[in-house]
């Protein structure tokens, strides 16, 4: 088995690796998640960020389902469309 990889780490790594003054933000692709890092003279900020979350900063379209019916039970988005998922007891 394989030992756990500290995501964190990793991020601080590469995020030092490329600092400059001309760079005052960082967006990191990371499995599963982003990394953001700013920084603001020699403070240096991390924050994990959900794919929804970057999803909706760099989307201008808002995302609102609305009111839903009671038995739809999911919706979402995906690069396919729209989806919704529904469910009705037997």
């Amino acid at each position: 088995m394989l030992p756990a990889i500290d995501v964190g780490a990793i991020a601080r790594t590469v995020a030092t690796k490329t600092a400059s003054a001309d760079i005052p933000a960082q967006l990191l692709f990371l499995p599963g998640q982003y990394l953001l890092v700013t920084r603001v003279e020699s403070a240096v900020t991390y924050k994990f960020l959900s794919p929804e979350a970057v999803t909706s900063a760099f989307s201008n379209e808002p995302i609102d389902s609305g009111w839903l019916p009671a038995n739809i039970m999911r919706w979402g988005r995906s690069n396919r469309g729209e989806w919704m998922m529904q469910f009705y007891p037997p």
